[in-house]
C-alpha cells in the first residue's frame, strides 16, 4: 500500500469518527426535547418583521403549545422565528421538556446571534444536519426560501419517492412563492413523463398556518397513537 493510500485511509477513519460522534450526540441532546418532531425550514434572510417570519414564529409556538417539538437549521431568518416560538412557549413552563433545537454547520451563519435563547447543535457537515432533521421528523413544514431550502426540500421528496421515510406530511406555506416549482412540476416534468402524477402532489401549498398546523397536528396524533 502506498503512502497516500495509508493517508486517505487514516482520513476516511476520521471523517467516520467524526461523524458518528455527532450523530450520537446530536440524537442524544433531541431525544430530550418532548416528541414527537415537526422539522420547520425556509430562508436565512428572512427579516424579522416580515410576514413569513411571523408565520414561523406563530406556527412554532402553536405546535410546541400542543406539546409537539421543532427541529430547524439553527440558523437566522425563518429558522429563528420557529426556534423562538417554541422558546416563547418553554418560557412559561420552565420545569417542563423543551420544544425546539436548531441543528446547525459548522463555519455557517457563525456569527449568528439570536434575539432568543434556543440550544444549538453545530456538526461538521451538511449531510448529517439533513440526516438528523429528516430521520426524527413525522412533518415537514417550508417557507419562502433559496438554494439550501429547495434542497432540504428535493431531498426530502426524494426520500418519499424511494420509500426511504414514511409519507409524512410536507406543508409548503407561501403560494405565490411556491407557485412555478408546482408549476414546473405540473406543467413541464408531469406533461413529459418525467414524473408520475403521485410525485407531484406529494406536497400540500397554503397560505394558511391554520391549515398547516391542522395538518401537521393530525400526522402527530397518528404518530402518538403507534407509539402508545
Amino acid at each position: 500500500m502506498q503512502f497516500k493510500d495509508i493517508r486517505e485511509f487514516f482520513k476516511m477513519v476520521g471523517y467516520s469518527f467524526h461523524i458518528g460522534s455527532d450523530l450520537m450526540r446530536c440524537t442524544n441532546s433531541i431525544y430530550k426535547l418532548q416528541a414527537p418532531f415537526v422539522t420547520i425550514l425556509g430562508g436565512a434572510k428572512e427579516l424579522n418583521q416580515g410576514i413569513y417570519y411571523k408565520q414561523a414564529f406563530e406556527l412554532s409556538k402553536r405546535l410546541a403549545s400542543s406539546e409537539i417539538s421543532i427541529l430547524t437549521g439553527g440558523g437566522p431568518g425563518i429558522m429563528e422565528a420557529a426556534n423562538c416560538g417554541a422558546v416563547s412557549v418553554d418560557v412559561q413552563n420552565y420545569f417542563e421538556k423543551k420544544h425546539t433545537i436548531g441543528v446547525a454547520v459548522s463555519g455557517v451563519d457563525q456569527l449568528f446571534e439570536s434575539s432568543c435563547y434556543f440550544e444549538t447543535l453545530r456538526v461538521g457537515h451538511f449531510f448529517v444536519r439533513k440526516w438528523l432533521l429528516t430521520r426524527y421528523s413525522v412533518g415537514f413544514v417550508f417557507f419562502p426560501g433559496g438554494i439550501g431550502t429547495l434542497d432540504e426540500l428535493f431531498d426530502i421528496l426524494n426520500l418519499i419517492k424511494h420509500h426511504r421515510i414514511p409519507e409524512f406530511p410536507v406543508v409548503l406555506i407561501g403560494i405565490d412563492h411556491w407557485q412555478p416549482i408546482v408549476s414546473m412540476l405540473n406543467d413541464s416534468c408531469l406533461k413529459k413523463g418525467l414524473i408520475d402524477e403521485r410525485l407531484a402532489n406529494l406536497f400540500i401549498v397554503t397560505d394558511s398556518t391554520d391549515e398547516a398546523f391542522k395538518i401537521i397536528y393530525e400526522s402527530c396524533k397518528l404518530f402518538k397513537k403507534v407509539e402508545d
